[in-house]
C-alpha cells in the first residue's frame, strides 16, 4: 500500500526554501550591519553594536519623515537604539578598544531605559500634535548662528554667577534640513533630529503665554502662522533655545527621563514662574543663554 502523505514533498520543499530563505536574509543583515550603519555608530566591526547601528539608522529615517504614525515610531525606535548600545559599550570595554568604565555603561543604560520609555509614551499620543511645522529652511541661518556663538566669550551668555559653562554648545556642532526637521551633527558622529509640531492642547492651555514647549524630540508651538510671522533671527533664537532643552537638559543632563524633567519643571514653574527657573534663566544648564547669545546676531531680514 502506498502511504499516504500527510503534507506533500513539494509543500515541505517550499517552507524548506522559504526558511532558508529567512535564515538568509537575516544572516545578511547581521553580517551588513557592521558596515552599513556605521556612520551612526563608533564601533567599528563590533557585532554586538549592529542593533544599535541599525535601530538608529532606521529610527532617524522615521523621525524625518512628515507622517505622524511613522515619525513617532521612528522616535521609538531610535530611542531602542540608545538601549542597544549598552552590550556594545560593554564588549569594547571587555575587549579593551575603549577605555570604558562602569560608570559610562550605567550612564547609556540610563540614557537608554529613559529615552525608550519617554518615547514609548508619546507613540500612543501620535494623532495629538498631528500637524508640522517646517524648520528644514532654517539651516543656513542656524549655522551662521552657531558659527556667531563660537566666536564669543562665555561672559556674553551666562545666565547667573552659578553658571559655569565654557560653551554653550559643542564647538563643531552644525545642522542640516531632512524633511521637515532639522538635523544636528555632532564632532563625535551624533545626530539628533529637532522637529516642531503643533499642540492644539498648547493653543487652549499656555501659562505664561509661552511661544513653545519643549519635547524630548523638538517642541511645539500653539499656531504655525504666528511661529512663521516671527521675525527670522527670532525664529533662530527660539529654535537654538529649545533645542538646549531637549538636548543638553532632558538628554544630557536628566539622562532622557522626562519623567523627572517635567515634575521638576512644572513645580519650579509654579514657584518662580519664568524668571528664575532652573531651566530657563538662572541654572547652569538655562536655555536663555541662546537667547543672550544672539540678542546682538541679526539675519538678513
Amino acid at each position: 500500500m502506498k502511504p499516504v502523505e500527510l503534507v506533500p514533498r513539494s509543500h515541505l520543499s517550499l517552507v524548506h526554501s522559504s526558511r532558508q530563505h529567512w535564515i538568509l536574509l537575516v544572516a545578511t543583515v547581521v553580517i551588513s550591519g557592521c558596515g552599513i550603519f556605521r556612520e551612526y555608530q563608533p564601533h567599528d566591526n563590533n557585532p554586538l553594536a549592529w542593533p544599535s547601528r541599525a535601530c538608529i539608522c532606521v529610527g532617524i529615517s522615521g523621525e524625518t519623515s512628515s507622517i505622524p504614525l511613522i515619525r513617532d515610531g521612528g522616535r521609538l525606535l531610535r530611542a531602542v537604539g540608545d538601549l542597544a548600545e549598552v552590550p556594545a559599550i560593554i564588549s569594547e570595554g571587555i575587549i579593551g578598544r575603549e577605555d570604558v568604565d562602569l560608570a559610562a555603561v550605567i550612564d547609556q543604560t540610563l540614557v537608554g531605559i529613559g529615552s525608550t520609555i519617554t518615547a514609548a509614551i508619546n507613540l500612543p499620543l501620535f494623532f495629538v500634535s498631528w500637524d508640522q511645522v517646517d524648520i528644514s529652511n532654517e539651516a543656513e541661518a542656524m549655522n551662521a548662528a552657531l558659527e556667531y556663538i563660537e566666536t564669543l566669550q562665555p561672559s556674553a551668555w551666562r545666565n547667573a554667577s552659578n553658571d559655569d559653562r565654557d560653551q554653550l554648545i559643542p564647538p563643531g556642532v552644525r545642522v542640516e534640513g531632512d524633511g521637515k526637521t532639522l538635523v544636528w551633527n555632532f564632532p563625535d558622529g551624533e545626530r539628533r533630529v529637532q522637529a516642531v509640531q503643533v499642540s492644539p492642547l498648547m493653543r487652549w492651555f499656555s501659562p505664561g503665554n509661552f511661544a513653545a514647549w519643549e519635547r524630548s524630540w523638538g517642541f511645539v508651538v500653539p499656531d504655525k502662522a504666528i511661529f512663521e510671522a516671527r521675525r527670522p533671527s527670532q525664529r533662530t533664537r527660539l529654535i537654538l533655545h529649545e533645542f538646549l532643552h531637549q538636548e543638553l537638559q532632558m538628554r544630557r543632563w536628566l539622562r532622557s527621563w522626562n519623567l523627572v524633567y517635567w515634575p521638576a519643571y512644572t513645580t519650579t514653574f509654579l514657584q518662580t514662574g519664568w524668571q528664575g527657573h532652573w531651566a530657563e534663566t538662572d541654572g547652569r544648564h538655562a536655555a536663555n543663554a541662546a537667547d543672550r547669545a544672539l540678542r546682538n546676531w541679526k539675519r538678513n531680514e
